[in-house]
């Protein structure tokens, strides 16, 4: 099995997409955390940062000041499909495909990335 996960590339994508809608996100102020799993188990965690405009693999999650406002549990192919537009976001969380702690909002506020990085992957 490959090291390599799908969701990988769309983090690398949000990252360029975050830097180009800086003014936009600036508002936002905040970030969230995705542990990426495979068969249940985290394989990788990142962070889409709004406040310093990034987004970076995380490689001890209990580092200080990495305060999240939301914590988004997902497995790698739903995050794919999430981001393709083949789950909805709602529906993902209804089903509990996409598991959320903290601050919804901030997600529905992040959705512009997100359908940036599907267009770019597109």
């Amino acid at each position: 099995m490959s090291d390599e996960l799908s969701s990988t590339v769309i983090f690398d994508v949000m990252r360029d997409e975050i830097r180009q809608k800086s003014a936009d996100l600036k508002k936002i102020k905040g970030r969230v955390v995705f542990r990426i799993t495979v068969d249940d188990k985290v394989r990788k965690v990142y962070c889409v940062d709004t406040i310093n405009l990034d987004v970076f693999e995380v490689e001890n999650e209990k580092e200080k000041g990495l305060a999240a406002n939301a914590l988004v549990t997902v497995a790698d192919e739903d995050f794919v499909k999430l981001v393709l537009g083949d789950i909805d976001a709602v529906q993902g969380f209804m089903s509990g495909k996409v598991k959320v702690r903290g601050d919804i909002l901030m997600l529905q506020k992040l959705n512009t990335v997100l359908k940036s990085a599907r267009k770019s992957l597109l």
